[in-house]
């Protein structure tokens, strides 16, 4: 029988307690009659083994937290919605009508002010320690970041911490406090901005360790996941870490903190292998295990994950990655099949090169029934697989709902649940002082190439209304080449109404998913997506389209000039014009003022080179211009090629223009922003003699008009055919009916009647291009036709619709074209 006696408390010191055993009145004494006890314990016997008092609802007050007074704000304890629309939580955790504490962001609060609230110095705990939760609301396109932190007279250590928004909820949080000296704990919240409240709720301290769960985020060791004797060195658990060392990231996953832990690979040579093992799992269902790893650096080896049955099978490989995936943290969900009821181990195994910079790092590993989505997700519980990136744009995607965004123009249901507590993800453009031309990019995890070999098919729903709204992309991210692809894209207000996306995915490798959010430079146009998914098959009612070098440029090579130019080696053998007002620059990556390219032409890669013209610190009509080494053109005359990216709010204009005797000759020129994509330019020059090109480049009115150009090239006699017809060179075997009443002629701009037709042609922009022209005087109903050679049907289709369009761009001349 087990019996508890109670509390006891309040004793002096040297008391005992004392068991008597009394036989009862009348009671026969024998040898048979025994009283016996055993197994006595004491609980909280020490002060150390009690939690201390720091649990806190803030129903009645701050409890045993106090304000400090050396910091620039305090927190505020509040009932109901914080004042600043559009940030912090509508309601408290514990109840939905009680008391949270807040910090309060907006002016005159300024960025980077904090607010502290901290414990009085607490007695050392016990080698367990206790178990610390509480509940964080962190929502709001400025947010700043929360971090609880263990203060001791030897320092102090950050030991939780959150960085960015969090989603539009209420989030548990949970550490274990374990101290031998005495200690005071805080919170401390920065201000991120006007869109910035902070908000905690029911903190509780909980005898001995936090319980184990599902998840492992490595905070204080592996969890439940042991080291395999499989492998022959280990995995190491690890902080701040030193990329050129090899010995992982700076910052962990889990807080974004050079604190936060992680574990990290460090082999000494090729082929040296570790093994992290799970517990034994039972197969009730599939599984979907979700990671988030770092692979950067020289000759980094791979990672992968394996299960065996029974713990004790021959492992099979479920999903596998190497090389460098770039500087960033990323994110892995792997299905594992439901095994019959068999019990199975997940193994965790990283291989080295042995390269001095090679890091492999893992974080935040956690376990879901079910399949996993990959590439899916509504977002009604969280972001799922997609996330904001840390470096390389401007600011960040918000998971929000309904009355989330920003002057009631951003969509008040979202898409899945059609109402307004729905989810979804949206761009904040109020509050944020943002630039036009700034970026913000929702990245996918790393998904598996398409089953179909015609490609698989990304669908979504997307919602754009406002005045000034920008642009919203979508790209597919190569894993094994780096390759960025444009796959969609579509600017400006498309009316207060979800919209249905889709889009093809070509490859035959691993990629991410990359949603691109350009800011339009007005703070009335908010941009939100939601419902996405991935079929590994071909997008249904499309037909695959064709990229644009494959679009315009023929398979035939040419020999190398002195012309070409790809831009990897500084300019070539081209020339800054010293009696310009500034020079072309040759950039890798996003320009400063985010409306250049993101990758260049040459690789479609971050790391890949181009020119450029920076727009931002000259004013209107400066110029910018590259000189050719003098070519010698003769009587078969040249094709100058090349790719051009011209897109932002204040493009002015590009042109390319001949030098021949000292005068220069306008050959090609564009205006105006031509949308977000490199795009390709060719011209026929057929005047002999030596001449020297020009690419000159004007800047607009504004800092967002950089201009850039890449994979510049000659070649002798025409220029390659290409799908469409822009009348250059010849009739490309369009020929005369005999049938009609009238011709078509081909001209040159420059010779033509400026009165009854164009005095530029569409192609090049200039008087030196050439097109299909008619002219009559003969009675109505006269016509003029012209038979295009057999093509296929597609392309057949292609030309009706160009015709269509020259006849709506000129009709209004004294021409007549059908």
């Amino acid at each position: 029988m087990n019996i508890y006696i109670g509390s006891l408390g309040g004793l002096p010191a040297g008391s005992h307690l004392e068991f008597r055993v009394t036989p009862g009145q009348g009671a026969l004494v024998n040898n048979s009659a025994d009283v016996a006890i055993d197994d006595i314990t004491f609980t909280y016997c020490t002060p150390r083994q009690l939690p201390p008092a720091v649990s806190c609802t803030f129903e009645t007050g701050f409890c045993t937290w106090n304000q400090s007074t050396s910091d620039q704000m305090d927190w505020l304890r509040h009932q109901g919605s914080t004042p600043t629309a559009h940030t912090g939580p509508s309601d408290d955790q514990t109840t939905g009508v009680g008391y949270y504490v807040y910090i309060e962001t907006s002016p005159p609060t300024r960025p980077g002010d904090s607010a502290v609230l901290q414990t009085p110095w607490l007695l050392p705990t016990d080698s367990a320690g206790y178990c610390l939760t509480f509940w964080y609301y962190m929502f709001g396109s400025t947010m700043g970041n929360l971090t609880l932190n263990l203060m001791t007279p030897q320092g102090i250590q950050t030991f939780w911490s959150k960085h960015g928004p969090q989603g539009d909820q209420w989030r548990q949080a949970q550490r274990t406090v374990v101290s031998t000296t005495e200690y005071s704990l805080f919170f401390q919240a920065f201000s991120g901005g006007y869109l910035g409240d902070i908000a905690i709720d029911d903190i509780l301290a909980l005898r001995g360790p936090c319980p184990p769960t599902a998840s492992c985020d490595f905070e204080e060791d592996t969890c439940s996941w042991t080291k395999s004797s499989m492998g022959n060195i280990n995995w190491t658990l690890g902080t701040n870490g030193s990329t050129a060392m090899g010995t992982g990231p700076r910052l962990d996953h889990t807080f974004g903190s050079d604190s936060g832990h992680f574990l990290f690979l460090h082999g000494s040579k090729s082929g040296d292998q570790a093994f992290l093992a799970s517990t034994l799992l039972n197969s009730v269902s599939s599984f979907c295990l979700q990671f988030s790893y770092y692979m950067h650096g020289q000759h980094t080896g791979s990672l992968n994950i394996s299960v065996t049955i029974n713990g004790t099978s021959p492992p099979q490989s479920m999903w596998s990655l190497q090389g460098d995936q770039g500087d960033q943290w990323k994110h892995a969900a792997v299905s594992l099949p439901y095994l019959s009821n068999q019990q199975f181990r997940i193994l965790l195994q990283g291989i080295s090169t042995g390269g001095q910079q090679e890091n492999i790092a893992v974080d935040d590993i956690s376990f879901n029934t079910g399949d996993c989505p990959l590439g899916s997700c509504n977002f009604e519980a969280d972001m799922c697989s997609y996330s904001n990136v840390l470096t390389g744009d401007d600011f960040d995607w918000q998971r929000g709902r309904g009355e989330s965004s920003s002057r009631t123009l951003g969509p008040s249901t979202d898409h899945t649940r059609h109402t307004s507590s729905g989810h979804y993800m949206y761009l904040e453009t109020s509050g944020a002082n943002l630039t036009a031309g700034q970026k913000a990019w929702l990245v996918s995890e790393t998904l598996p190439s398409p089953r179909n070999p015609t490609g698989g098919c990304l669908f979504f729903y997307y919602h754009m209304y406002g005045v000034g709204i920008g642009t919203l992309n979508v790209y597919t991210w190569s894993a094994s080449t780096h390759n960025l692809t444009l796959i969609w894209s579509v600017s400006g207000n498309q009316g207060n109404v979800w919209k249905y996306g889709l889009a093809p995915i070509l490859t035959n490798n691993s990629y991410e998913i990359t949603f691109e959010g350009v800011y339009g430079g007005n703070t009335t146009g908010d941009i939100a997506i939601d419902d996405i998914s991935v079929s590994s098959y071909q997008c249904f009612g499309m037909t695959k389209p064709t990229t644009p070098s494959s679009v315009l440029i023929s398979p035939v090579t040419y020999p190398p000039t002195s012309i070409d130019c790809d831009f990897e080696s500084d300019i070539c053998n081209w020339q800054q014009d010293t009696s310009d007002q500034f020079n072309w620059e040759v950039q890798a990556g996003r320009t400063l003022t985010g409306t250049g390219p993101t990758a260049d032409h040459t690789y479609s890669t971050l790391r890949g080179h181009f020119a450029y013209m920076n727009s931002s610190h000259d004013s209107a009509n400066s110029s910018a211009r590259l000189l050719s080494p003098a070519l010698t053109i003769g009587p078969q005359g040249v094709c100058f090629k090349f790719w051009y990216y011209m897109y932002g709010s204040s493009i002015n204009r590009l042109t390319l223009l001949a030098q021949r005797n000292g005068k220069s000759q306008a050959l090609w020129t564009r205006s105006g922003t031509q949308g977000p994509q490199w795009r390709y330019g060719q011209v026929h020059i057929r005047t002999n003699g030596s001449t020297v090109f020009i690419l000159e480049g004007l800047p607009g009115l504004g800092a967002h008009g950089d201009i850039a150009l890449d994979d510049i090239s000659v070649n002798v006699d025409r220029c390659p055919d290409e799908v469409i017809c822009d009348f250059e060179n010849d009739k490309c075997g369009y020929t005369q009916a005999y049938d009609d009443n009238f011709d078509w002629d081909l001209n040159l701009a420059s010779a033509f009647d400026t009165i009854s037709g164009p005095s530029a042609d569409h192609t090049f922009g200039t008087s030196l291009g050439h097109y299909m022209y008619t002219i009559s005087t003969l009675p109505p109903g006269s016509f003029a036709r012209m038979d295009s050679p057999l093509l296929g049907a597609n392309l057949r289709l292609l030309f009706a619709v160009l015709v269509q369009h020259a006849w709506v761009q000129y009709s209004g001349s004294n021409s007549r074209d059908s």
